[in-house]
């Protein structure tokens, strides 16, 4: 009974947080198109093939090995250690694609979901990337907020290769191309305006969030251990409880 209450509070207090998360998410979304509206409406609007350069640098044989990065829906470029435990091996790596820090990567298969983000740092990612040099007229932060904007977003999905209708959200294996990307037009404001664009989405939305997506990871590794206790050693809930 009182892994039953325990459990039912944890599992409680996570969809609360997830529920904050989604409306925080929510909110900075509306916030970064209603500026990107403006922006359209008042800048020039250049293709992105104008504007980016797509990296083929590639890990030769005998080369050392950077760090090995991937992109998180939710962290943009991470570690992929930070997310799993399956490392390819080292021989296995061989053609994955060199990332410089300042460029765009995106993972082609979940750039339409928000798995885009900045490289920080020097390391490698999976050869079904894309990987982005970006001209001088774009600081990477405000071009990794357009995409990641729902306009944005909408114009990948009308450009989806796979299998399946796009326009009927039923495409599998659905892939974003840079052929396709590089038509589409974005607004390009001057830098001092990009950095005011930035500086107006504030971090707050991404500090909440990430503190909450904490508090859930959390909350999920004490449920875990609990239950693990509970079958392993015993718990003495009178003792817990008090």
């Amino acid at each position: 009974d009182f892994l039953d209450a325990e459990t039912a509070r944890i599992d409680s207090l996570v969809a609360e947080y997830e529920r904050q998360v989604d409306l925080l998410e929510v909110d900075q979304s509306s916030t970064v198109d209603d500026s990107l509206a403006d922006l359209r409406s008042a800048s020039p609007m250049k293709r992105l093939k104008f504007l980016t350069d797509e990296s083929e640098d590639r890990l030769a044989e005998g080369q050392d090995v950077p760090e090995l990065l991937s992109v998180s829906i939710h962290h943009g470029v991470v570690s992929r250690s930070s997310l799993t435990d399956k490392v390819p091996r080292a021989d296995s790596l061989v053609d994955y694609k060199l990332v410089e820090p300042d460029q765009l990567v995106l993972n082609r298969m979940r750039a339409f979901q928000g798995g885009v983000g900045v490289a920080v740092h020097v390391g490698i990612v999976s050869p079904d990337y894309t990987v982005l040099r970006l001209s001088d007229e774009l600081l990477p932060e405000f071009l990794n907020a357009v995409a990641r904007s729902d306009w944005f977003v909408g114009e990948m999905t009308k450009r989806l290769r796979g299998i399946g209708n796009p326009g009927q959200g039923n495409t599998r294996t659905p892939r974003v191309n840079y052929s396709d990307l590089r038509e589409i037009k974005i607004p390009v404001p001057t830098i001092a305006q990009q950095r005011q664009f930035l500086k107006a989405l504030d971090g707050t939305h991404d500090l909440l969030t990430s503190e909450l997506r904490s508090q859930i990871d959390h909350l999920t590794e004490y449920r875990q251990a609990l239950i693990t206790k509970a079958v392993t050693e015993g718990i003495d809930a009178c003792q817990v409880t008090a």
